[in-house]
């Protein structure tokens, strides 16, 4: 998910090992993957060049603090 894509409502597919087996799970997009990354949908990773916690404006990491570009 990113600036340009707002809450992204979509699902991503991840196929978990599960012994000699494996199950798809479905989790939102944003969320963190079962490998610890971001998962981010089809639509998301076609539509929008970075993540949503780059700002549009200045680039910067604004996740956890404003990037102070008045954005």
């Amino acid at each position: 998910m990113c600036n340009n894509c707002g809450d992204c409502k979509n699902k991503v597919d991840q196929v978990v090992p599960s012994g000699y087996l494996s199950k798809v799970v479905q989790s939102m997009c944003g969320s963190t993957s079962i490998h610890g990354h971001e998962l981010v949908c089809d639509e998301c990773a076609k539509n929008c060049g970075r993540p949503w916690y780059i700002c549009a404006t200045c680039g910067r990491d604004c996740s956890e603090y404003d990037c102070g570009c008045g954005e």
